[in-house]
């Protein structure tokens, strides 16, 4: 029982940390042609076409594994369909 409790606190602390990354990846700046890009607009635009829908996906993966367990309310049942969820990631 006690892996259980360690692992359901590491599914919110791993999915919590991407969700915030995501979030960041809005204001993080990047360089395009030797040019460093501040602009918010141009970033969001940039991830927008770079890595957002790959990390919309993989994030959802997860909020999707923590849904599948709240649901269930089993560890057992919900961590085997957790465990499937994350062979798709």
């Amino acid at each position: 029982k006690d892996l259980e409790g360690f692992s359901w606190i590491s599914a919110w602390v791993v999915v919590c940390f991407w969700s915030l990354d995501l979030a960041t990846n809005f204001a993080t700046s990047f360089t395009e042609n030797g040019m460093l890009v501040t602009d918010w607009a141009l970033i969001a635009k940039h991830y927008l076409r770079t890595w957002l829908f790959f990390d919309l996906f993989v994030v959802g993966v997860d909020w999707l594994a923590i849904g599948v367990h709240l649901a269930h309310g089993s560890a057992e049942s919900s961590s085997n369909e957790a465990a499937n969820l994350k062979m798709i990631k």
